[in-house]
């Protein structure tokens, strides 16, 4: 789940364009629906206009919500007509014929479609990579056959580019690790009061490797404590129903919250204290760092990505997937040291205008596709 995308963020950095003919960027994309790889790829698409010909094609039916804002800074943006696998396969074969590029950018394609239109592509093809869960057997097959076939592999972590090079070593020479962007844009959120309840903010849609269980574990430790706090679960999902069970079943209505799925969390980041990402797995989660730029102290497993934005006791706190105790004693300690927690926020807020800007990430493109 991402936050909407502020139009100023499309604004182009000063700088001269590239010389001689412009080249042609065409980004394929499974859809535009809200998720962190479909707002970086719109960032970068938007911003790249202004030194290549960019055009999208998105093999989902709707545009909505991302789609509107390309077409609003210029890129095309083209879909299927009609719904259906065939018809949208059909589609999308058609467009690739008439459509010439020099670099072919895929994002969020099941990996057997991904291939297919990389065999049928002469152009220089750029992978990204940017999911930290487990594949299925055929899944890493078609994987291995697109990665031999790509010419660039995109990482969003290097515990990501770890991962990837782990399992396909033949492909080391082509993984680029090439950080998320956050927007300028976004101001500081609200800072942690010197008493009262503290609040925290879990931004996921819930499915069983969010860590919501693992959540409401520590949340009835922290209750037998007699703490003063509150949990907002950002989102929505298949597990939601049964989450809310178990709050129900240990009586901790009054500390959790359920907002169902939002537009734009970023409106109930802002009521938080403390960010939350509890994940069993990551690539570089987009809901860390936002709440990062809104100046906010992380709690975050230790996987993935995660440690790569959150240094323990410099941003907020690192624990163990599934370690209850850890996490209530974190939860905890930003209840008891609200100081401490405002100024491991300053520094969240800082690195991520520093160290993960979007003109950072367009830069890197930049270079990345001037290589290829």
């Amino acid at each position: 789940m991402a936050t909407c995308i502020d139009s100023a963020a499309f604004t182009p950095a000063e700088g001269p364009r590239r010389q001689g003919k412009a080249k042609r960027l065409l980004f394929v994309i499974g859809q535009l629906g809200y998720g962190g790889s479909e707002k970086q790829m719109v960032l970068l698409a938007g911003r790249l206009k202004a030194d290549y010909e960019v055009e999208v094609l998105c093999t989902s039916t709707s545009l909505e919500p991302f789609g509107a804002a390309l077409l609003q800074v210029g890129v095309p943006v083209h879909k299927p007509d009609a719904d259906g696998r065939l018809a949208r396969l059909v589609w999308l074969f058609s467009r690739l014929k008439v459509t010439r590029c020099d670099v072919l950018l895929l994002y969020s394609l099941r990996s057997e479609l991904a291939l297919l239109i990389a065999a049928l592509n002469r152009a220089k093809i750029v992978v990204n990579e940017r999911s930290g869960l487990p594949r299925s057997v055929p899944y890493r097959l078609a994987s291995h056959l697109l990665f031999r076939k790509c010419s660039r592999i995109v990482v969003n972590s290097e515990a990501t580019r770890r991962s990837l090079v782990s399992r396909y070593p033949f492909a080391c020479g082509k993984v680029v690790t090439v950080f998320n962007g956050i927007e300028p844009s976004e101001g500081p959120g609200v800072e942690p009061p010197a008493s009262g309840a503290c609040i925290f903010s879990l931004v996921a849609g819930f499915r069983p490797w969010k860590g919501h269980a693992f959540l409401i574990d520590a949340v009835e430790e922290l209750a037998k404590r007699g703490l003063d706090f509150s949990v907002l679960l950002v989102g929505d999902g298949p597990t939601r129903v049964e989450v809310e069970g178990d709050v129900a079943r240990r009586g901790l209505e009054r500390f959790v919250v359920f907002t169902g799925w939002q537009v734009d969390p970023a409106l109930y980041l802002r009521r938080a204290h403390v960010n939350l990402n509890l994940s069993s797995h990551e690539s570089l989660p987009n809901a860390v760092m936002e709440g990062m730029a809104l100046g906010l102290p992380s709690i975050v497993t230790r996987v993935g990505g995660n440690p790569e934005l959150v240094e323990d006791g410099v941003h907020g706190k690192v624990v163990d997937y599934g370690n209850i105790r850890q996490l209530a004693d974190a939860m905890a300690f930003m209840i008891h040291n609200r100081e401490i927690a405002m100024e491991y926020g300053h520094r969240a807020r800082e690195r991520m205008l520093t160290d993960f800007s979007v003109e950072r990430m367009v830069e890197r493109t930049r270079e990345l596709i001037d290589e290829l």
